[in-house]
């Protein structure tokens, strides 16, 4: 590993998670010169960090939320890394500081649904859908295949939907509530959170109370700042406008 590259932090690629590694990406090749899935990133002297994302042929490397919350990166912060005979990504300094410290516990700032409800905790194999176009959703499920798509570019992975089966396994109930739609996996924490997808945020307080979920997905924020809405909501539409951003300003 000899060779040294520099890639800076903007604000786009911040918000959706990602490094541009456009200048090593010959390195990352293999010799068919096609492109490996995956690629993982660690810090040199760090011990027990990984994060592992998917290369795009732009040059962005998304899912790097452990990433960030490690660094604690922010736009304008430079990374200078090399690239080992693993074709891992390793990261040597950040403004010119190594960065030599342990990796920090990775506990969760607030307690889950799941937590709360004394839920039963089972293994659920988390699903990874195909890469699909860009395009507006006409309804809740269009939502999920944009989630989909964009999913790399948050802090959140898709696990399964939130099944009768699925409740019941976990000893939810149903009886007093709405269910929720789906659960995903926090990439940092690895903890399971409820989940629920809606077209609208302005849709949720319909049939749902701000405690029933952890997240809500939604495309269209029209009821921003409400706060009879959950703590966490993701807005995939400001999600894929800062994609297409982080591509253009690509070097």
């Amino acid at each position: 590993m000899n060779e040294q590259y520099t890639t800076k932090i903007t604000d786009s690629y911040r918000k959706i998670r990602s490094l541009y590694l456009g200048k090593s990406m010959k390195q990352l090749k293999f010799e068919d010169d096609t492109l490996p899935s995956t690629v993982t990133v660690i810090i040199d002297k760090v011990v027990d960090f990984s994060a592992t994302g998917t290369l795009q042929s732009t040059g962005q490397l998304s899912g790097m939320s452990p990433l960030y919350k490690q660094l604690a990166l922010t736009p304008g912060d430079e990374i200078q890394y090399g690239i080992n005979s693993a074709r891992e990504v390793v990261i040597n300094s950040v403004n010119g500081t190594p960065q030599t410290t342990q990796s920090p516990t990775q506990t969760s700032s607030t307690e889950t649904v799941m937590d709360r409800l004394n839920l039963r905790h089972v293994h659920f194999e988390a699903f990874r859908p195909e890469n699909l176009d860009s395009w507006e959703p006409e309804n809740e499920t269009d939502v999920y295949l944009a989630f989909g798509v964009l999913q790399e570019n948050t802090d959140y992975q898709y696990c399964c939907a939130a099944s009768k089966n699925v409740l019941d396994k976990l000893g939810y109930s149903t009886e007093m509530t709405t269910k929720p739609d789906a659960i995903l996996i926090d990439r940092y924490t690895d903890e399971y959170l409820l989940a629920e997808f809606k077209k609208n945020s302005k849709s949720f307080s319909s049939n749902h109370k701000k405690d029933d979920v952890d997240v809500l997905v939604c495309w269209f924020d029209d009821d921003h700042g409400n706060e009879e809405l959950p703590n966490v909501v993701l807005n995939l539409e400001a999600v894929a406008e800062e994609v297409v951003k982080a591509n253009l300003q690509r070097d």
